[in-house]
């Protein structure tokens, strides 16, 4: 006999898609950890409570009734030390402090200043000598396409 397993991992990402496109909150990531361990990753233009992820819970448990519970659900917030997994994080985080590595491994830091077509714009400081006597910071923009990006973190201050 086969047991139906339920919806798959693109069914749920459709669903809460769908269920959150209106709001402030956006999906960040789905996965499928250990078989039976679904992880759910939110953020939001706003805060995200722990009465949202409730919310959420709720939702896919009204959404895919029983089958759900089948299996240990976690939903929580994307949290500010987990690199950007969506454009809308970056969006979110245009005018604040991020930490960039590139795929070749060079870090890049700066205020993030928007997205182009296929990146991100950067300022970011560069100490250049000047002359023999003094040195200068140099505000550099900088264009680096999403395909030079190996993560990208929002560098928290306190």
């Amino acid at each position: 006999m086969i047991m139906n397993r339920g919806p798959d991992l693109t069914e749920i990402e459709a669903f809460l898609n769908e269920w959150l496109k209106d709001g402030p909150h956006f999906l960040v990531e789905l996965a499928l950890k250990k078989g039976d361990h679904i992880e759910v990753y939110i953020d939001s233009y706003e805060k995200f409570t722990h009465q949202d992820c409730i919310r959420v819970t709720r939702a896919l448990q009204e959404k895919f009734g029983t089958w759900i519970h089948d299996y240990h659900l976690t939903v929580s917030s994307a949290g500010l030390d987990r690199p950007f997994k969506t454009t809308q994080q970056y969006h979110k985080n245009i005018g604040k402090a991020v930490k960039i590595l590139l795929l070749d491994g060079q870090v890049v830091e700066g205020t993030l200043e928007g997205l182009t077509a296929d990146g991100i714009r950067i300022l970011s400081s560069s100490s250049r000598k000047k002359s023999s006597s003094s040195d200068y910071d140099e505000q550099l923009i900088r264009e680096i396409p999403f395909a030079q990006i190996k993560s990208a973190t929002r560098i928290i201050k306190f």
